[in-house]
């Protein structure tokens, strides 16, 4: 996020690169709406730096459905966590070229038992000012080259930068079916297990983290050695293995031997070398300018040009394989089956075209092995456009910003005097799709989005909620031939924005003939479907609003909530967690020309049973980590197995 001073709330922010969301702030926390028309509220927990109440980051608190009834919201731990992570900030500064020298004195500390300040013009060029380890040194050059401190005490009264946050941890994630509970570790900050419920508060999952630390000095660097499924009884049910690549030898966070990217490249570097690299510039220098018979000197005078090297001859260049310390290696699955993971560095080509590494990682081959060791499937990876590697290379020179010259087309528009402007509108036709056959045929694709119909209701409404990724209209134009689908939307109760019905045209100027129309609950699901005016679906749902129970083929859905009791009745069997399926059996009989299929379920594990229209139901059974185990038909008082399943891995 981005500061704006002073606060113009007439601007909107901008994602990059851009996508069709609109982001709000609404005087507390950022608003975020997706082109579904879906709100994510981010006035959750904060992250706050140190020492400073003044938030760097928000999470979010709720996610709100575009029907404004469904939502997932997020909690919070009141507690925060603070992370500390050191920043390097070492840097060499050369002044010389100043145009006024009054002395070329070469020992500041000498020239302050004098006088309370030596300013850089009574000093001698070039002035070197050397920061490492959070210590800042003087230094001054011989007429050799060679550099020597200019006698003040290093200054040690700045502090090391570092960046510090402090954290809200995530604690619960809340939805209608259920709820995810986060355990985090009592002694280090870090997660233990989670564990989900379903809207009944029934256990549906339980997944708990086991971890390695190889350092004892480093408490805080924790790497996931395992993550366990168990069942409603803590049993052990899965398990999947991770491995490093050597953990053991990384070295301690904020250590200094990096490349110029912060990777880990194997050179010891001690705290009083620089990271600042070998490099030799050429400075001005300056002498005493004498004469003849005269002891003292008569003014201060160029003395040329000279050489001064500084910097550490250590390497910051990248190491691919100390890079790669610390990174996955291998994940090691329940059945066995092991995937490897090898990595290589990033590529660049330099100016002579020689093919050199750069900072990062990325995927060069995934090995599968099966749980006897054996090599079962091996996937490689390429990269850039010539598959050598080195990226896209540059298009255009660089740019130099200290002499950085660049056109502007300027463009006005003059007017005689007392005349009248004419206003300019520049408008954009919609999204349009081509694709091109060997064949000289060339079909054309024409969508229409609801930002393309101007103040057509509801389309205006549907703009102002950022819902703008619907396709209200498809034409297809190929070989002279017209084909137009268009799903004119409408409002069937408040905030639900829908396809009213599937109209086909064969010509832009003809009416079209409705294939289907949909009739829609409260919360924009689908009650009843028609194909052609005659052929009706109607849809009932329960477990608080969240599954299909009934499917009920030729009825219609006033028919349906006629035998049912009435709307009421449809809605509370919707809002229940559990509900009855006494009288949506009954419509069987009281619906003889329809066929009714109806269904039962494990909230958040999958389908308990399906009835079918014959009264035929057959049971799905599942295991604690929610895999099918059985099905089976019931007939009468018998149960017929269908299919039993067994999960037996490697070593059990």
């Amino acid at each position: 996020m981005y500061a704006m001073e002073p606060v113009d709330k007439s601007r909107n922010f901008l994602p990059i690169p851009y996508e069709n969301i609109r982001i709000d702030w609404t005087g507390d926390y950022f608003q975020i709406t997706d082109d579904d028309g879906a709100v994510y509220k981010f006035a959750g927990g904060r992250e706050t730096g140190e020492g400073n109440s003044n938030p760097i980051g928000w999470k979010a608190s709720a996610i709100v459905a575009s029907n404004k009834r469904d939502s997932i919201s997020f909690v919070y731990d009141n507690r925060k966590v603070a992370y500390r992570v050191n920043v390097h900030d070492d840097y060499i500064i050369v002044r010389d070229g100043f145009s006024i020298k009054k002395e070329i004195y070469t020992n500041r500390k000498a020239m302050l038992q004098l006088m309370d300040y030596t300013p850089d013009e009574c000093m001698q060029d070039p002035i070197i000012i050397s920061r490492q380890n959070n210590v800042t040194y003087g230094f001054q050059s011989n007429a050799d080259g060679e550099l020597f401190s200019d006698g003040t005490e290093p200054d040690r009264s700045t502090s090391g930068r570092h960046i510090s946050t402090q954290s809200q941890l995530l604690s619960e994630i809340c939805f209608d079916q259920g709820k995810v509970i986060f355990t985090k570790d009592s002694k280090f900050p870090r997660i233990q297990k989670i564990t989900v419920y379903d809207c009944n508060g029934n256990f549906v999952k339980d997944i708990r983290f086991n971890y390695y630390t190889p350092n004892d000095r480093v408490i805080q660097r924790y790497f996931l050695e395992s993550l366990v499924m168990v069942d409603k009884n803590g049993e052990v049910k899965e398990t999947y293995l991770f491995g490093y690549e050597h953990p053991n030898r990384l070295p301690d966070p904020g250590n200094r031997s990096i490349d110029y990217w912060g990777y880990f490249n194997g050179v010891y570097r001690p705290d009083s070398v620089t990271l600042v690299p070998r490099q030799t510039i050429e400075v001005t220098r300056w002498k005493y300018r004498y004469v003849n018979g005269y002891i003292y000197p008569l003014g201060i005078e160029s003395a040329g040009g000279l050489n001064v090297t500084f910097g550490s001859e250590l390497s910051r260049e990248p190491d691919e394989e100390y890079m790669k310390y610390g990174t996955l290696s291998s994940i090691t699955y329940p059945a066995g089956s092991t995937d490897e993971f090898i990595y290589e560095a990033h590529r660049y080509r330099d100016e002579e075209g020689n093919i050199k590494q750069a900072g990062g990682l990325r995927i060069k081959q995934i090995q599968t092995r099966s749980a006897e060791g054996r090599n079962t499937k091996v996937r490689t990876f390429t990269y850039s456009w010539r598959e050598d590697g080195c990226g896209t290379p540059l298009t255009a020179s660089v740019l130099d910003y200290f002499r950085l010259v660049q056109g502007v087309y300027l463009c006005e528009l003059f007017n005689e005097q007392g005349g009248r402007y004419a206003p300019i509108a520049n408008e954009y036709g919609t999204a349009r799709h081509r694709t091109f056959f060997s064949n000289p045929t060339r079909p054309i694709t024409n969508l229409s989005y609801p930002q393309d119909y101007g103040d057509i209701f509801p389309y205006t409404e549907m703009v102002e909620r950022n819902i703008l990724s619907p396709v209200v209209k498809k034409e297809h134009i190929r070989n002279g031939q017209y084909l137009e689908v268009e799903t004119p939307y409408s409002v069937p109760f408040i905030n639900v924005y829908k396809p009213e019905n599937v109209v086909i045209r064969r010509s832009a100027s003809e009416k079209g003939d409705t294939r289907f129309t949909y009739i829609y609950d409260d919360y924009g699901r689908k009650c009843q479907e028609t194909k052609g005016g005659k052929e009706n679906v109607v849809y009932l749902y329960g477990y608080s609003n969240q599954y299909v129970i009934a499917l009920i083929e030729n009825a219609t859905y006033e028919e349906v909530v006629a035998k049912l009791g009435g709307k009421e009745v449809v809605k509370n069997i919707a809002a229940a967690k559990s509900p009855s399926m006494y009288n949506i059996d009954k419509l069987r009989q009281s619906l003889p020309s329809a066929h009714v299929t109806t269904y039962a379920y494990k909230p958040l594990v999958g389908v308990a049973s399906v009835t079918n229209p014959m009264g035929l139901t057959t049971c799905y059974e599942y295991d604690d980590l929610g895999r099918l185990i059985k099905t089976y038909i019931i007939n009468g008082n018998r149960h017929e197995l269908i299919e039993r399943s067994e999960y037996n891995y490697a070593n059990q």
